[in-house]
């Protein structure tokens, strides 16, 4: 009779043990239930289409910048001396940014050319997804919005975690910052290869 009453409990504690529960320093705890994670894995192929679709912003705004130059060159042909400072000023200063960008595009491809020749096939970052239940001081329960987090992987060579965090996008790295937060849900649910 006793191990018939033994199972139920057995299993409520193992059911509970894929559960995570985060305590703050008041005493209160999120709970994150195994069952809400999903997982999506990014490797350095999703890099390198970050790094391209950088590379083709960086390529059309060298082209507006183009265009701004050779209008400010027009403008300098058809107004006096004076007016023709400012537009001559406009035009170096968009020559310069021109330049900027044109360096940028170099570097940003040497660290393509150096993932393409880098012929590790690791795991870089590992997106979770998972519905956090709040629990405050007095045991009442309250299931927040779904989080989304970016878990790093702890090998992933400096510059290429350098790169996810410059060529992403600011809602990007909102979630990465939000995995570096959430480290405990990191480290129990983003598992490296």
């Amino acid at each position: 009779m006793k191990r018939l009453l033994l199972i139920p409990l057995l299993l409520t504690f193992t059911g509970c043990s894929s559960n995570l529960i985060i305590k703050n320093n008041v005493g209160e705890k999120i709970l994150i239930k195994n069952s809400t994670i999903e997982s999506q894995n990014f490797k350095k192929d999703d890099l390198i289409k970050l790094i391209d679709r950088r590379i083709k912003g960086i390529d059309s705004t060298v082209i507006f910048e183009q265009e701004r130059a050779e209008w400010a060159s027009n403008m300098i042909e058809e107004f006096n001396k004076y007016e023709s400072k400012f537009y001559n000023d406009y035009r170096n200063k968009t020559f310069i940014n021109i330049d900027k960008l044109k360096e940028e595009r170099i570097n940003i491809l040497n660290y393509k050319f150096a993932l393409l020749e880098n012929n590790s096939d690791i795991t870089h970052k590992i997106s979770l997804s998972f519905t956090p239940i709040f629990i405050d001081l007095n045991n009442n329960k309250e299931v927040r919005k779904n989080k989304k987090i970016y878990c790093f992987n702890p090998i992933l060579e400096k510059q290429y975690l350098d790169l996810w965090f410059d060529l992403s996008t600011e809602s990007e790295k909102e979630l990465l910052s939000s995995g570096l937060n959430f480290s405990e849900v990191c480290s129990k649910y983003a598992i490296f290869n």
